[in-house]
């Protein structure tokens, strides 16, 4: 009898030296990144007695099964997904705001403004030479305002193709990690410590592959992991040990489109969607921004041929080139205005053909065209903003859910310490009791 309880305190100390062990590695790694809060298995041990004792009733003590990891996949799983989202909204929100800062910094509206306003100041005295200099400056601000915008638009464009590159070369190293981190898994002994830190690992693994792009995750009986990625489910970007390929090219437009092992694939989430959907906003503020300089361009310059400058010729092109980058004047001098009609007369004050411009200005909105385009990229940023709080809010939520029952509470974890602590005590007094009845049972024989 009292070498069953020796052996029964004696199991019961390692189980309590075991949880200490364990509750100290989650103290020591409470600020670890990735790390899931893991506690000892015990589990009873039960021995059937050996003849002649058939009809007893032998307990054996506990022993500890392994190292548990303590997270719900399903909570996990929605960390990734609404984690995913967030990047997505975040990475398309700051290319819209750089976008409406290009627009903002350069002011075409603005210089518009001023190009009309010196056409009305030319007006008064047509034959002004410092009014009509005045008036070939502020078209060079106007060229210079689109040619601005558009080299800045030119420049998040290219930027937002490194950026995808870059992020693709993550995605494709991740995925060659998890390959191997599949491998090492699918050898480690169940609920051992080092297959809890592997674990580890390769959820951190996933979540940062999510924030890049959206992944379907399959989880394998042996701990190892499926991962595909966009909405193509033909191929898998990591099967157990084997890795897949993602790729990108940019489309006719230049916009990226995206291959798992050369199959196309449609990211509807991630940072590197939110970067296409990024390279979709420069290609249509691109759009825009060429037209209302081509629109300023045709006006201006018709407007040009249909009159007369100051010697009596026709007038000559205000502005040349055929987008809002190219823009620029090309008049040769201020005597090569028409503000007078076709036929007039050299040095006329006539002003009708000025007029005309001005009234073709005013109708066709020119101006208000360019103040539009940045309203309306204004209100994306104001929209997406919300989207992106809205979206934030969703993954904090899932995030601290997974927090809870998966991060490490200190406080709890003390607790613990106590308590394990009081289990070992009890553990030894209990091999203590049974040494003393052993002496006793000698003594007394």
């Amino acid at each position: 009898m009292a070498s069953d309880l020796l052996s029964i305190a004696y199991s019961g100390t390692r189980a309590a030296r075991s949880s200490l062990e364990v509750t100290a590695q989650n103290i020591a790694n409470a600020d670890t990144d990735g790390y899931v809060r893991r506690s000892a298995n015990i589990r009873e041990v039960a021995a059937s007695p050996g003849f002649p004792y058939q009809d007893r009733l032998t307990l054996a003590g506990s022993r500890v099964a392994g190292v548990e990891r303590n997270i719900d996949p399903l909570l996990a799983a929605e960390a990734r997904r609404s984690s995913s989202e967030f990047e997505g909204a975040k990475t398309l929100l700051s290319g819209l705001k750089a976008i409406e800062g290009a627009i903002e910094a350069a002011d075409p509206f603005g210089a518009i403004v001023g190009f009309e306003e010196s056409l009305q100041a030319l007006q008064a005295d047509p034959v002004n030479t410092a009014l009509r200099i005045a008036v070939i400056g502020k078209a060079e601000t106007v060229a210079n305002a689109f040619r601005h915008v558009s080299g800045e638009l030119g420049a998040q464009s290219v930027a937002a193709a490194e950026r995808i590159s870059y992020a693709v070369d993550e995605v494709n190293q991740f995925a060659g990690s998890l390959a191997k981190l599949n491998e090492k898994i699918a050898r480690a002994g169940l609920e051992s410590s080092g297959r809890a830190h592997l674990l580890d690992q390769r959820d951190l693994l996933l979540s940062q592959l999510n924030e890049r792009a959206d992944i379907a995750v399959s989880f394998e009986s042996n701990g190892t992991v499926k991962v595909q990625i966009g909405d193509d489910r033909s191929s898998a970007l990591v099967s157990g040990t084997r890795v897949g390929t993602f790729t990108w090219a940019a489309d006719a437009s230049g916009v990226a489109t995206f291959q798992v092992n050369g199959a196309n694939t449609n990211l509807r989430s991630g940072a590197i969607d939110g970067l296409r959907q990024t390279q979709l906003e420069i290609g249509d503020a691109f759009v825009r921004l060429d037209q209302q300089a081509d629109n300023l361009r045709q006006l201006v310059n018709a407007s040009q041929s249909a009159g007369s400058d100051l010697s009596g010729a026709p007038g000559s092109p205000l502005f040349g080139g055929s987008t809002a980058g190219t823009m620029s004047v090309v008049i040769t001098g201020a005597d090569k205005l028409a503000t007078a009609p076709a036929g007039a007369s050299p040095m006329s004050r006539d002003t009708s053909n000025l007029d005309n411009l001005r009234a073709s200005l005013s109708q066709k909105g020119i101006a208000q065209a360019s103040n539009q385009h940045l309203f309306d990229v204004s209100t994306k940023v104001v929209k997406q903003d919300v989207t992106v709080q809205a979206v934030g809010a969703v993954s904090n939520a899932a995030r601290a859910a997974l927090q809870l029952q998966a991060g490490v509470d200190l406080e709890q974890e003390a607790a613990n310490l106590v308590r394990f602590q009081q289990a070992f005590e009890a553990s030894a007094r209990a091999m203590q009791t049974a040494t003393e009845i052993f002496d006793t049972l000698l003594g007394i024989g």
